[in-house]
């Protein structure tokens, strides 16, 4: 029991508006503006990307070590590598 008290005691202290049962508002996001921004940025960066793999490739690294350094998983190192060994 004591504990369920602990427990209401830091609910209601975390809200902050004077009502017991409100919820604190939420931060309402990014704008759409702000996500075509975002989403265009992204589209740009991902153009980079391939030229920069491959030539990590070329440099000597392997798929493994260029996945750890990108972040990107050895599956989507491994078909950037086959898509521009074709070109």
């Amino acid at each position: 029991m004591h504990t369920d008290a602990k427990r209401r005691s830091h609910l209601i202290s975390t809200c902050d508006t004077g009502d017991p049962g409100a919820h604190p508002a939420q931060d309402p996001g990014p704008s759409e503006d702000e996500m075509r921004e975002r989403l265009a940025e992204y589209g740009r960066m991902r153009a980079s990307r391939d030229p920069l793999v491959t030539g990590a490739k070329e440099a000597g690294l392997t798929e493994v070590e260029i996945a750890q350094l990108t972040g990107h998983s050895r599956n989507t190192v491994r078909g950037i590598l086959k898509r521009n060994e074709a070109d």
